[in-house]
């Protein structure tokens, strides 16, 4: 009878002995987390980096807690995911300006390509204050210095996502929720061709318009236009069950420059098609009074 007592008595110290570790666990795990993040090592001043002054737009005291994130992203091919080049996670500096380092491996850089440096105050995943333009670095006529402002919602697209499709999905946003704008129309006749048009318009103004053009020896050509701050900013020319896309990001860099078989606009045929959507915009604004 010794034997299966001892067993029985063995297997609840076990227990308990268990039960203590995964307390201890998670009472390291909570110590860790009032803590903060753990610092990365310094950089060293020797180190190859991009360097610069951080600001923050209406902060320079900074609760504990935060963490700083710095990124440099290659922006070189707009229809796939930014690739990450480097990142550095940190904790947030105490108080702002702050000047900080971001190290890059220079055998990662293409000196044909062209990269941006990202920075954002984060808490957990949730990005507090971002940067709201791409600030260009390393190529192209730029170098490794570089100031970044972060300002509150900023952030550049997601490095999931990339800028073309981004783009793509703003203007099916926007396509969408015309229904509730105020639309004008108009139309005219020039030589053999008939243009008919009509546009939207929220409290900003001018947001969306489309356009169709008749040839009278046939063919139909349609066309939408997405505008941001009285700019054309996402256009799409439809002919043939060919749809043509073009569209500009924040910084106004051509993001977005493709058709359905994959083929890019020219020069020319980007600007014709811009010209064409301020055309149109021009006439709505006036109809509906500025």
């Amino acid at each position: 009878m010794r034997a299966p007592l001892f067993i029985a008595l063995s297997a609840v110290l076990l227990a308990a002995c268990g039960q203590q570790g995964s307390q201890q666990e998670q009472q390291a795990r909570r110590e860790q987390a009032q803590q903060g993040p753990t610092a990365p090592p310094p950089v060293p001043a020797s180190a190859t980096a991009i360097r610069g002054t951080l600001n923050i737009n209406g902060l320079s005291q900074l609760p504990p807690g935060l963490q700083l994130r710095l990124r440099v992203l290659d922006r070189t091919d707009p229809s796939i995911v930014p690739p990450v080049v480097a990142e550095r996670v940190e904790p947030a500096p105490a108080s702002v300006p702050y000047n900080y380092a971001l190290p890059y491996d220079p055998a990662t850089i293409n000196p044909d390509g062209r990269y941006v440096v990202d920075g954002a105050l984060v808490a957990g995943e949730a990005v507090l204050y971002g940067t709201p333009n791409s600030i260009w670095v390393l190529t192209q006529g730029e170098d490794a210095n570089a100031d970044i402002g972060l300002e509150r919602g900023g952030g550049l697209p997601p490095p999931d996502m990339a800028p073309a499709d981004l783009l793509r999905q703003e203007f099916d946003r926007l396509e969408r929720s015309i229904g509730g704008m105020k639309r004008i129309s108009g139309e005219r006749i020039e030589n053999d061709i008939t243009v008919g048009w009509d546009a939207f318009a929220d409290s900003s103004g001018i947001r969306f318009a489309r356009q169709a053009i008749d040839y009278d020896k046939g063919g139909v050509v349609s066309f939408r236009f997405a505008y941001k701050d009285g700019q054309p900013w996402i256009l799409a020319r439809e002919q043939g069950g060919v749809v043509q896309m073009v569209g500009w990001a924040a910084d106004g860099t051509l993001a977005l420059n493709s058709d359905t078989n994959d083929k890019a606009l020219d020069e020319n045929e980007v600007a014709s098609l811009k010209a064409m959507a301020a055309s149109v915009y021009s006439e709505a604004a006036a109809k509906h009074g500025g």
